[in-house]
C-alpha cells in the first residue's frame, strides 16, 4: 500500500464499504480523493510522507474501523521513544485524526472515531539575529546570495517567497515588492505555488 500511495495508483471503490477495509488499503483512498483535491501541493506532498515513513508502518494491516484510543497511545509512547518532539508528533497525529473522521464519515462505520489527547506544545523560542549577526552574515555572502539575504533581513521575506520572486513581482515605479508566489522544495521536486493572498513589501 505504500507503494499505491507513493505512486498515486488507485482501489476498487467497491472495497470502501467493507468494515475491514484496513488503514493502508482506505489512506491510499483518502490521500487520491480527499488529499489531492483539498491540498496544496506542499501539503499533499508532507502527508504522503507523513502517511509513507510513520502511520502506514504502525497502523497500516489494522482494519480502520478496530482502530481505538489505546491504539493512538502506543502509536504516541512509539514516537516519543524514537525521540520526535511533540510539534513532529501532533502533526502526525492530526493527519491521522483526519483520516480517522473521514473513514466513519464515508464508510459509515458505528460508533465514532478515537478522541485523540493531544501531547502538550511548549512555544517556541525564537532566536532573532543581532545587527552584529546580521552583519557578519553579510560579510560571508556574495552576488546574488548576498542580495537575497539582504532582502530577507530588511523586509522579513520567507526562504520560499525569495525562491518564488519573479521579474513581474518588482514594481520599479512605487520600488516595492508583490509576494504572490512561494517555491517548495521537498525531496527534491520544485513547486511554484500561488498564495492565498498577494503581500505588499515596503519600499526597496
Amino acid at each position: 500500500m505504500r507503494q499505491k500511495l507513493a505512486r498515486g495508483d488507485s482501489i476498487d471503490i467497491g472495497a470502501l464499504r467493507s468494515k475491514d477495509l484496513t488503514f493502508a488499503e482506505f489512506a491510499v483512498k483518502w490521500f487520491e480523493d480527499y488529499v489531492r483535491p483539498n491540498n496544496k501541493y506542499s501539503e499533499q506532498l508532507s502527508k504522503k510522507y507523513i502517511l509513507s515513513s510513520s502511520l502506514l508502518p504502525f497502523f497500516g494491516r489494522k482494519p480502520v474501523g478496530q482502530i481505538k484510543g489505546y491504539d493512538v497511545e502506543r502509536y504516541k509512547a512509539q514516537q516519543v521513544q524514537q525521540g520526535y518532539t511533540n510539534k513532529t508528533i501532533t502533526n502526525r497525529l492530526t493527519v491521522l485524526n483526519k483520516c480517522l473522521l473521514t473513514a466513519y464519515e464515508w464508510l459509515e462505520l458505528e460508533d465514532a472515531p478515537p478522541k485523540i489527547k493531544w501531547p502538550k506544545r511548549a512555544l517556541p523560542e525564537i532566536d532573532y539575529l543581532s545587527p552584529e549577526e546580521c552583519e557578519l552574515l553579510l560579510s560571508e555572502a556574495n552576488g546574488l546570495v548576498r542580495e537575497l539575504v539582504l532582502t530577507a533581513l530588511r523586509r522579513g521575506m520567507r526562504q520560499g517567497e525569495l525562491r518564488g520572486l519573479q521579474w513581474s513581482s518588482l514594481d520599479w515605479l512605487t520600488r516595492t515588492v508583490a509576494v504572490r508566489l512561494t517555491c517548495h522544495c521537498i525531496f527534491i521536486q520544485r513547486q511554484l505555488e500561488p498564495r492565498g493572498f498577494v503581500r505588499q513589501v515596503a519600499r526597496l
